[in-house]
């Protein structure tokens, strides 16, 4: 089992995208993104991370700018209708509960909030509550559920991060990595 020692974290790139569609397709079975869709993703971001153990990617998470245009997340909107959302969050299975994912969350949010934002929102897929807690301890809290969010037909729970909650100081938060 490999120690959050021995990880090393970078940005995420286009390069990224048939790694990220691999680690996708083994961490959410049933969830899949085109390409485009992460060009997409990776263009609007300030805090996309992946996670690396002897050159490995084990995990990542990905957030971005995303507009939405339905009533339900106007609370939670700029004035121009974008939401900063954590799209995917994962780590491979066989590195799980090491510490690894709440790192790459704790990261994505402490660069996240150096650009001024009201939010950071995520969906969490129905039925996955390992995630709803870990993302309830640190500070998430549910908005709504939308029905048959996922591809798979899985309902998703909105979630959102604000007030006192939205900067985090980690003891020893590693550097980024610079390609």
């Amino acid at each position: 089992m490999a120690e959050l020692k021995d990880v090393t974290f970078r940005p995420i790139n286009t390069e990224d995208i048939p790694i990220l569609n691999e680690m996708e397709k083994s961490i959410f079975p049933g969830i899949e993104y085109k390409d485009e869709t992460w060009r997409y993703f990776l263009r609007n971001t300030e805090s996309s991370i992946i996670a690396l153990k002897n050159d490995k990617a084990i995990g990542y998470v990905v957030s971005c700018f995303l507009y939405q245009n339905t009533d339900e997340y106007t609370p939670y909107m700029s004035a121009a209708g974008y939401i900063y959302h954590i799209v995917s969050l994962g780590v491979l299975s066989e590195y799980k509960n090491q510490g690894i994912g709440t790192r790459l969350l704790n990261m994505c949010i402490n660069k996240a909030f150096k650009i001024p934002l009201k939010y950071i929102s995520l969906h969490v897929m129905d039925g996955n509550m390992h995630a709803m807690h870990i993302y309830k301890k640190r500070g998430f809290k549910f908005g709504f559920h939308v029905d048959r969010y996922y591809d798979s037909g899985e309902g998703g729970n909105f979630m959102y991060l604000n007030g006192p909650g939205l900067r985090v100081v980690l003891d020893e938060e590693p550097p980024l990595v610079k390609e």
